[in-house]
């Protein structure tokens, strides 16, 4: 037997402190019953013998120690050290050996070990409830006597209910084996190596922060969980699955992980307190807890809340379930879930106190600048169009971005600019949808995050709004285009035109850069913006929006909520910002110069984030617009062959 590790030995020495007299790295120790202990060495802490031992293959505790300490600890140990890092973002991969970094230590802890007796003694209970039950054996004997029946097999004679409970302590005799619980810990173990915990991994990552003097402990069994009710009070346990599971794991005495699974949620999650997670820490171990300072508040709740939370026993425990029929069930291939397990549907991503479903605006056709110019080319009646759309649950959208464009007709037609704008009013007077600008809308996502809400982003006008820009419009379509109007359509010109500069300055000077990006073949575009738009890269592209658009705002905090707003399912347009962005950059990088149309383009897809259908009679945006907006987004491209009334009326 060997000496193995149940929490590895670079995380203790994380939480360990350095003795100036012997020159070496030292834990305190707390335990229920002595006094807390300094001198405890991170290499023999929470080491055990025969820990990993396989009794079916004398190599595999050495085979399962190396893989553990080769595939799953070594690659966590390279940036580990940097989660207390505000700059930092885990990439999707390091999310991934992050995933299975955490299940690995639930799985390989001692108290997990002591667990399994508890399951393979629940088993050995089920089994002999089903032995005793003559009706439930009369019941299988006859199933397995019809079966060979049917099968064209002679019986000698029939089985009875005796030769059915035989077979069935043959079938689970590993029960009744010294060692069979220790074969099913491994069982697990391995299972945990091989498994991606989706909805962990898919789960919102987050860090809590403390200061050196009030630091978090770590403990024999480091990984926690526990599930908040709506009163506040804790329940220590539960599984990666369960609903509003909160997954924690102290990675140094200042910064622990706080992990929210991809599963439902009813409530939102509080802001833990550092006692909170010690108590954690202490409850659940098995029998040490460690730190890097001695304080008398440390050994107080240690000794106070050490292994209060026993995995098998009063956490992670199956016995208040009924056992009377899981072997018969079993046997007769329908046996019952014990634990139902999240659905292939979407998961709402619950971050508020209120339930709704993922915000989107249903049946709004945003349709851009070409568009509208062609139902004014032929002669859509807008009354009769708007009636045929309502009856499918239907309307039109813009934004403040086709007004501009529209407006800038007057300069150059003024006559062509004033006949949109009376056919427009039509429209308008009717009701169409008319959508925020962008970063209004990512303003509305910020709030949301801010004040931890999920009701249905508004991003669209509301009353006063529409009012406002309807009175706007009708002065255009009486020809009035007034200094208000001109500096209107300047603010937007110069607004493109420094999008075009700040595109073609972000390489100045970085070459490396724009190398960089001309490696990324077309083929490769799509996964590409996937990965960069979830890196730090992407996290660092919404922050200077952000930073853009709240002045004074620190550059951690900008990154911080960048990082999360990304993250959150139904903010749409945060993650079609950074998309934007880094597709700009990527064209850019591959032409010297973007088109001039590009930027404008872009804007008006990102303007329908919120819609259902994203509109243009432009074929050549379809090479990229899958690219930039959301997923529930459609696109669709008009073939100017079709009437154009017929053919909104078909994209229900």
């Amino acid at each position: 037997m060997i000496g193995s590790h149940t929490v590895p030995e670079s995380l203790l020495r994380k939480f360990s402190y350095y003795h100036s007299g012997t020159k070496a790295q030292w834990l305190w120790r707390y335990t229920k019953d002595r006094p807390p202990y300094h001198k405890q060495s991170p290499k023999s802490a929470t080491r055990y013998h025969g820990h990993f031992v396989d009794p079916l293959d004398p190599a595999g505790e050495a085979q399962t120690e190396v893989r553990l300490a080769t595939e799953y600890e070594h690659p966590v140990n390279q940036f580990v050290h940097l989660l207390g890092d505000p700059s930092f973002l885990a990439t999707d991969e390091q999310r991934k050996q992050l995933t299975q970094y955490v299940t690995l230590l639930f799985l390989r802890s001692k108290a997990r070990r002591e667990g399994t007796k508890h399951l393979q003694a629940v088993k050995r209970h089920a089994l002999k409830l089903f032995v005793e039950n003559e009706s439930q054996l009369l019941t299988i004997a006859t199933s397995w006597n019809i079966d060979l029946i049917c099968r064209g097999i002679p019986l000698p004679k029939p089985f009875t209910a005796k030769e059915v409970a035989t077979e069935t302590l043959r079938r689970f005799g590993d029960l009744a084996e010294p060692d069979a619980h220790q074969k099913q810990y491994l069982v697990g173990l391995r299972n945990g190596m091989v498994n991606l915990d989706e909805p962990m991994y898919q789960g919102d990552w987050r860090l809590v922060r403390t200061s050196p003097d009030k630091p978090f402990i770590i403990s024999d069994s480091p990984v926690v969980t526990w599930q908040r009710d709506a009163q506040g009070t804790l329940y220590h346990g539960g599984g990666f699955w369960r609903r509003n599971i909160e997954v924690f794991l102290p990675v140094s005495p200042t910064t622990c992980l706080h992990i929210l699974p991809n599963v439902e949620r009813t409530l939102v999650p509080l802001e833990p307190t550092v006692d909170e997670i010690n108590i954690a820490q202490a409850a659940f171990a098995y029998k040490e807890c460690f730190a890097n300072i001695g304080k008398d508040d440390i050994d107080v709740l240690v000794k106070k809340f050490i292994s209060t939370s026993r995995i098998g026993e009063n956490v992670f425990t199956v016995w208040h379930r009924d056992y009377s029929s899981a072997i018969y069930d079993a046997l007769v291939s329908r046996g019952k879930r014990a634990e139902s397990r999240p659905s292939s549907l979407p998961i709402q991503r619950q971050t508020g106190t209120n339930v709704d479903n993922t915000p989107s605006l249903p049946k709004a056709i945003y349709l851009d600048t070409m568009l509208w110019n062609r139902l004014l080319d032929q002669d859509v009646d807008p009354q009769s169009l708007h009636k045929h759309l309502s009856g499918k649950n239907m309307r039109l959208s813009l934004s403040g971005h086709v007004l501009y464009e529209l407006a800038r007709t007057f300069k150059n037609k003024p006559d062509r600019g004033q006949a949109l704008f009376r056919y427009l009013k039509q429209l308008i007077d009717c009701g169409v949808i008319v959508m925020h600008d962008n970063m209004e809308q990512l303003h509305r996502e910020v709030v949301a995050f801010r004040n931890k809400s999920i009701v249905q982003i508004i991003a669209s006008y509301e009353e006063a709004e529409y009012h406002k820009m309807k009175v706007e419009v009708d002065k255009l379509s009486e020809g009035t285009y007034d200094e208000h109007v001109q500096q209107f359509v300047a603010g937007r010109s110069q607004f493109s035109q420094d999008s075009r500069s700040r595109q073609k300055e972000h390489f100045e000077g970085k070459d490396d850069a724009r190398q960089q990006l001309q490696r990324v073949s077309k083929d490769q575009l799509e996964s590409w913006l996937r990965a960069e738009s979830s890196s730090l890269r992407g996290s660092a592209l919404l922050a200077k929006h952000l930073q853009r658009m709240y002045s004074g705002i620190p550059d951690d905090e900008a990154l911080t909520v960048a990082h999360r707003l990304i993250r959150i399912p139904h903010f749409r347009m945060a993650k079609s910002v950074v998309r934007a962005d880094l597709y700009g950059n990527w064209r850019c990088a591959q032409g010297g110069q973007n088109p001039r149309d590009l930027v404008n383009d872009m804007y008006h897809m990102l303007n329908a984030c919120y819609c259902e259908v994203y509109a243009t009679a432009e074929d050549g945006q379809a090479q990229y617009a899958s690219l930039l907006l959301p997923s529930e987004v459609r696109m669709s491209i008009y073939d100017d062959v079709t009437p154009i009334h017929e053919w909104l009326l078909s994209l229900a």
